[in-house]
């Protein structure tokens, strides 16, 4: 028995959606690994530039100590702005400069 012209159409498009179905199924694990893979690693990398600035800190050198600050206000602004942390973005107000930061050090 041969299908009418709707007829196959509509057999047509069912089976489209069905094997879309099938590949999203497929993907959406694989999409939801990556993520959590990716917000580890960011963490992970996060900590060690955290501890090379809180090393940076504690040095006798003052340039070393100012470039740990530096760093530090840097991933501190990162992570204010990073929305895969969660953290609200926020809005930049004009910096003083980096006098507080060098007399901090």
């Amino acid at each position: 028995m041969a299908l009418t012209q709707p007829i196959a159409t509509v057999a047509t498009g069912l089976l489209a959606v069905l094997v879309g179905l099938i590949a999203l199924t497929g993907v959406l694990p694989t999409l939801l690994r990556a993520e959590k893979q990716f917000a580890e690693t960011h963490a992970l990398a996060r900590d060690r530039a955290l501890r090379t600035c809180v090393d940076q800190m504690a040095h006798d050198k003052h340039s070393i100590r100012q470039a740990g600050a530096h760093a530090l206000a840097a991933l501190a602004d990162d992570w204010l702005n990073d929305p895969v942390r969660g953290a609200p973005l926020v809005e930049r107000h004009d910096r003083v400069g980096p006098t507080p930061l060098v007399n901090f050090c």
